[in-house]
């Protein structure tokens, strides 16, 4: 790959893993050739990747109302935010939904298919989300031009009535984000978290080490939380479920009523009426009752 191309892959890695938290290889959102105003896209349901049609209807099976996001990449490897390159952007991104971009490539023509199959099937009680990213190597200093062609292309956006509103995101990413994205990507999970009601479990041939016990709820936050350099807390990570066996789906009534016994006044009824999160890890460090867990998964529950 050319350095244009690894920089093009950088950027979609460290968004969509680093920033979004969806285990996906980004070499699978890269565009191959020389699409109009595109160097990556991506279908993403229910927190997976989807390239074809035939994976679109496996993906929308069952699933009442999917959680649905289109995400378009264009990055430069130079210092500057080109006004021009920028609209090309989002004049793709609209070619996309008009179907205009057929033809481009194999693959953009594929996404495009899977985009009919969503609009088809899917759109039930809430549109899909949308995301736009453009990238340099510069930091992003909102230039006021550049600032209102985005303000009118949301509003262009937003007038199309197909999309979710509130999940309509454009960003411009300097080296500073894309940073931040990538180290979040890339660093294996690891958290400390207070665990005094724990009791040792027997011996196992295939298990180290494991306990059993309750932790309070502020300590599972940490397992599954996302913090940027500062501390801030960005997202969800979603790589410790990649070997969950049930991933979230809101609106199970099995977990609406799992949510309900956290609210309404029945906090304390919580560890009574739901049997545990498992979680298992490379590494567990214990002093006292603080517990250093290493690279972990949690697979089941949560």
């Amino acid at each position: 790959m050319s350095e244009s191309e690894v920089f093009e892959a950088y950027t979609i890695y460290s968004v969509i893993s680093g920033q979004l938290g969806h285990g996906i290889n980004p070499l699978q959102v890269h565009l191959k050739g020389d699409e109009f105003g595109l160097d990556g896209a991506a279908v993403i349901i229910q927190g997976d990747l989807v390239t074809d049609t035939d994976e679109a209807n496996a993906a929308l099976q069952d699933v009442n109302n999917p959680e649905v996001e289109f995400a378009f990449f264009q990055s430069k490897t130079g210092t500057s935010y080109d006004y021009g390159d920028i609209g090309k952007l989002f004049d793709a991104v609209e070619k996309f939904f008009d179907d205009e971009l057929y033809g481009e490539s194999d693959q953009l023509d594929d996404l495009i298919n899977v985009k009919d199959v969503i609009y088809k099937k899917a759109v039930a009680k809430k549109n899909p989300g949308l995301r736009i990213y453009y990238a340099t190597s510069e930091l992003y200093k909102n230039p006021p031009r550049i600032e209102k062609l985005i303000d009118d292309r949301m509003q262009r956006l937003k007038d199309r009535s197909i999309f979710d509103k509130d999940r309509i995101i454009i960003e411009m990413l300097g080296a500073d984000k894309l940073q931040t994205f990538y180290r979040s990507a890339s660093r294996s999970a690891q958290v400390k978290i207070e665990f005094p009601k724990q009791v040792s479990l027997p011996k196992n041939e295939k298990v180290e080490q494991g306990y059993i016990g309750f932790i309070d709820a502020s300590e599972l936050v940490k397992m599954v939380e996302v913090k940027d350099d500062k501390g801030i807390v960005i997202g969800v990570n979603r790589y410790v479920f990649f070997d969950n066996v049930r991933d979230y789906n809101e609106n199970s009534p099995l977990n609406k009523r799992i949510s309900d016994t956290i609210g309404d006044d029945q906090g304390y009824d919580f560890v009574f009426r739901n049997n545990g999160v498992t979680a298992i890890a490379k590494s567990i460090h214990c002093t006292a009752d603080e517990f250093r867990i290493e690279d972990y998964q949690i697979v089941n529950g949560c």
